[in-house]
């Protein structure tokens, strides 16, 4: 698995994971909630993508070589870990919404 490519899987996909949550969340504050599920899917893809390279990596022993790689890696498993955290809050938020829109 080539390094570069990985992690820019991981910053794709867990960025786009995270939008998606945040859309979520957006779409149940103006009340559309058949769009919830929708964006939740698609978060969902993105994020399982996203943690299926970072599987794969680190069942090969892919590593960060230089500082930059380092640095690299670092902002991808954030933004992991950011999507991951967005998915827990714009579940509990469109909860809310769903709640105070009744």
């Amino acid at each position: 698995m080539d390094f570069e490519e990985a992690v820019m899987s991981l910053i794709t996909n867990g960025g786009c994971a995270k939008s998606a949550y945040i859309e979520a969340i957006r779409a149940a504050k103006e009340g559309r909630f058949e769009e919830v599920e929708e964006l939740w899917n698609e978060a969902n893809e993105a994020f399982q993508e996203a943690h299926k390279t970072h599987f794969e990596m680190l069942g090969e022993g892919v590593e960060a070589n230089t500082p930059m790689e380092k640095m690299l890696l670092i902002h991808a498993e954030d933004q992991m870990n950011s999507a991951e955290i967005f998915k827990v809050v714009s579940e509990e938020m469109v909860d809310l919404y769903k709640t105070v829109n009744k």
